[in-house]
């Protein structure tokens, strides 16, 4: 399943040269189209913390999606890719298969 989200937030690199986190990168993000709402806010309950596959740039890239519990339909993309991911962007989750 492959599910656009637009980006509300995003950080750059986070600079931690002595730890094992060094270069993590979030983005909190929801669902682009009203119509993919309910299955990305059920993928979100069901598997908050999976790793999944998301496309930006035109590149596909590894990432952990969590849910956030207080913000309804939200996810927070937790990754290392270098690349710029800016508000407003339209990112791919490619959900796996197999998924609840």
């Amino acid at each position: 399943v492959v599910i656009p989200c637009e980006v509300l937030e995003s950080s750059g690199f986070i600079d931690l040269p002595q730890s094992p986190l060094n270069g993590l990168r979030y983005t909190l993000l929801h669902h682009a189209n009203a119509t993919d709402r309910e299955i990305f806010a059920g993928w979100l309950k069901a598997n908050s913390g999976s790793e999944i596959r998301f496309i930006a740039g035109g590149r596909e890239y590894p990432g952990i999606l969590a849910r956030l519990a207080h913000c309804f339909g939200r996810g927070l993309l937790l990754h290392t890719a270098e690349t710029s991911i800016e508000k407003r962007d339209i990112l791919e989750i490619i959900l796996p298969a197999g998924s609840k």
